[in-house]
């Protein structure tokens, strides 16, 4: 069948690192489009891509995406057990409109069976677009365990 490429962006703050400097801005020098004010107002990526089976199971891409977060993390915080798909807010920006598919992710956490899909079947063949972010709960919590 042939092999599909997944492109992964996955926010920062989930592999343990801090947001920098505001990007800058790709717009004109109008004031409207002004920069974040903060970093905590704007993201930052880091690119990664798999070559994976078109027939390859939504829980082999889950298991990339995760241990690419665990192993980015620094040695202190390597918890393999608090990383998780509910801890994870996962965008398909493949077409437009961008669509939440972290529910699919959830559901569908078997190899094979009733409760697994390929990724052709999610339409990711012969690639797919995918943005990582932590889930608004989880960023909220780590932001309060920071302050203490």
């Amino acid at each position: 069948m042939g092999d599909s490429t997944i492109h992964l962006l996955l926010d920062i703050t989930l592999l343990g690192k801090r947001i920098t400097a505001a990007m800058p801005s790709l717009a004109s020098s109008s004031s409207s489009t002004a920069p974040p004010s903060s970093p905590s107002e704007s993201f930052q990526f880091e690119s990664l891509s798999h070559a994976l089976p078109a027939d390859a199971s939504l829980s082999e891409l889950t298991s990339i995406i995760l241990s690419q977060i665990i192993l980015a993390s620094p040695k202190s915080s390597q918890d393999t057990t608090k990383w998780n798909t509910d801890n994870l807010t996962i965008l398909d920006i493949s077409h437009h409109p961008a669509r939440v598919v972290s529910p699919i992710f959830r559901q569908f956490t078997e190899a094979s069976g009733p409760n697994s899909k390929t990724l052709k079947s999610l339409g990711w063949y012969p690639s797919g677009k995918l943005v990582v972010l932590p889930s608004p709960s989880s960023s909220s919590s780590e932001d309060n365990r920071e302050e203490d």
